[in-house]
């Protein structure tokens, strides 16, 4: 089957299978289906027991319409399952996410004068951990295992690169508070996360950077996430009492954002990107921890 047909295939799929499990969660949930608009962001914000099964919900339907179109349609098994929990690959993405999470903080605090204030240590953490870790598995396992994969091994690179990364940012549009440089930061850490793939043709490692970016920059320092309101542990505002300019969105809606993951797309596609994009068709594989300690 053509990709693009299998590609438009998909996303009907991924709703219907979606809204099967979301079926259970207005079951436990029932507000959620009869309130308003308002009232629904309000509850997503604010009760984590229905971020949690709204996500569990989303992730069993990811991986029910990923091996339906598997199973009927490619006859074989996703070729990223064999590298998407790789313990080596999502610790180098943890590790990798925190430091990029921290020098935006830290361009921050260099460019306005900033107050950080301690919230305290609460049970949220544990469940804003598990909710960003189905959050980042299912969404790297649509957007780079199955789209960028299969586009990149049918079609034009680059293109498969960009266009896999367009669909990423655009499939947050109906965010709260999105807007053209929150799409613009989105396409930017959706191109990476794509490096990252082919890094080590690993899945783990931008599952890795993703759950990282996102627990830090909502959970830990309390900023927005892609416009999802989070409490944090820690709350950094500014010294003035004035709103970030990006307070709706979160840090991917700042410029601080676009330039680091500028430097990161820049920097990986002139040390490793460049040569694999020329060489190498994605294909299952493992991390090999000599290769990742000696940089090769």
């Amino acid at each position: 089957m053509n990709i693009w047909t299998k590609i438009v295939l998909f996303f009907p799929l991924w709703l219907l299978f979606s809204a099967i499990f979301y079926g259970i969660v207005f079951l436990i949930y029932p507000e959620s289906f009869s309130g308003s608009k308002t009232e629904f962001k309000t509850l997503i914000s604010t009760d984590y027991g229905f971020l949690l099964t709204s996500q569990v919900a989303v992730f069993l339907g990811t991986f029910s319409a990923i091996f339906f179109v598997s199973k009927v349609i490619d006859k074989q098994k996703p070729i990223f399952l064999n590298s998407m929990l790789k313990s080596e690959g999502m610790f180098f993405g943890v590790v990798l996410g925190a430091t990029a999470i921290l020098l935006i903080i830290l361009i921050l605090s260099l460019t306005t004068k900033i107050i950080i204030i301690f919230h305290g240590l609460n049970f949220s953490i544990l469940l804003y951990t598990a909710i960003f870790f189905l959050v980042a598995v299912s969404e790297e396992a649509i957007f780079r295992g199955f789209i960028f994969s299969n586009l990149y091994n049918q079609s034009n690179k680059y293109f498969s690169l960009i266009i896999s990364s367009l669909i990423f940012s655009l499939m947050h549009a109906f965010n709260s508070s999105f807007n053209w440089i929150g799409m613009l930061n989105i396409l930017l850490v959706g191109i990476f996360f794509c490096q990252l793939y082919l890094k080590r043709m690993n899945l783990s490692i931008p599952i890795g950077f993703h759950f990282s970016w996102n627990l830090l920059q909502g959970p830990v320092f309390g900023f927005s996430v892609s416009g999802l309101r989070t409490q944090g542990i820690l709350k950094i505002e500014s010294f003035s009492g004035s709103k970030f300019p990006f307070e709706g969105f979160g840090l991917e809606g700042s410029l601080i954002a676009t330039l680091v993951l500028t430097l990161l797309i820049v920097y990986f596609y002139v040390t490793d990107t460049r040569k694999k994009m020329h060489s190498e068709k994605i294909e299952p594989s493992f991390i090999n921890v000599a290769a990742l300690k000696a940089g090769k």
